[in-house]
């Protein structure tokens, strides 16, 4: 790492969109306990 740049520089390298609030997302998230009940009813393949 160069001695030139900064923590604040460093930290946007690493964690880019720090603007964000947390839970903002992109896209829609699955609903994770759904998709677990059905794969646990789909029949074996």
């Amino acid at each position: 790492m160069p001695d030139d740049v900064s923590d604040d520089a460093f930290e946007r390298k690493l964690f880019g969109r720090a603007g964000i609030a947390p839970g903002q997302r992109w896209r829609v998230e699955a609903d994770w306990a759904d998709l677990a009940r059905e794969l646990k009813h789909a029949p074996e393949l």
